[in-house]
């Protein structure tokens, strides 16, 4: 388990000056956040400072953003960053900013970030009512493709499936919040691109791998 050291808020300070994640919006950071929660309390804590919110996906605005951060770091720091984006057409990221060797683009292989809520296990173990859990099979069954079938989730619109309006809320009487499924999964449900971007993180940062 990690521990904080000693001068950890001075450290958490630094790293904000030495790394930068964008991402689109403040759902993105609240599910990212919640992945990190699970997977490392410390990570999460480490993570926090670092989190810009770009206001749609505007990775023209990440680029802004870094070159500011860029010039206002000392001599002796050379900045990075990741900025995190919904799935669209990677190719327009490949070659469009001149600070791309230090800020890096992920987009997500599914569609959006909530696709990687959608696990069945997970959103049953959210609902105590036993009398609504046939319901929500039901839904399952109906609006989730099957674990493995990734070409299935890159066109599902997850926001529409956990939204307000969206067929889950329909039996709840209310949508599930991103910390609540999460918080009902286990490591092994945590998807494997989810872990690959928080690894990226970890290592920007420096915080210690779990063993």
């Amino acid at each position: 388990m990690f521990r904080p050291r000693t001068g950890r808020k001075r450290d958490l300070a630094a790293a904000s000056k030495r790394f930068a994640l964008y991402v689109e919006g403040p759902r993105d950071r609240d599910v990212l956040r919640a992945f990190a929660q699970r997977l490392s309390p410390e990570l999460a804590r480490a993570m926090d400072p670092c989190i810009r919110i770009l206001g749609g996906r505007k990775p023209d605005r990440a680029a802004e953003l870094f070159g500011k951060l860029v010039d206002q770091a000392t001599e002796y720091v050379s900045p990075r960053a990741l900025c995190v984006l919904d799935r669209d057409d990677p190719t327009r990221l490949r070659d469009a900013y001149p600070e791309r060797e230090r800020l890096e683009f992920v987009v997500w292989r599914r569609r959006q970030i909530e696709s990687y809520l959608l696990v069945p296990g997970a959103i049953r173990r959210c609902i105590p009512n036993r009398r609504d859990h046939a319901k929500i099979d039901r839904v399952i069954e109906l609006q989730l493709p099957a674990c493995d079938n990734e070409p299935a989730f890159r066109d599902l619109d997850a926001k529409r499936v956990l939204g307000a309006r969206g067929p889950i809320a329909d039996v709840l009487g209310r949508p599930l919040r991103p910390r609540e499924i999460v918080r009902n999964m286990s490591p092994l449900d945590i998807h494997h691109d989810v872990k690959e971007v928080l690894t990226r993180v970890r290592d920007h940062i420096e915080v210690p791998a779990r063993n």
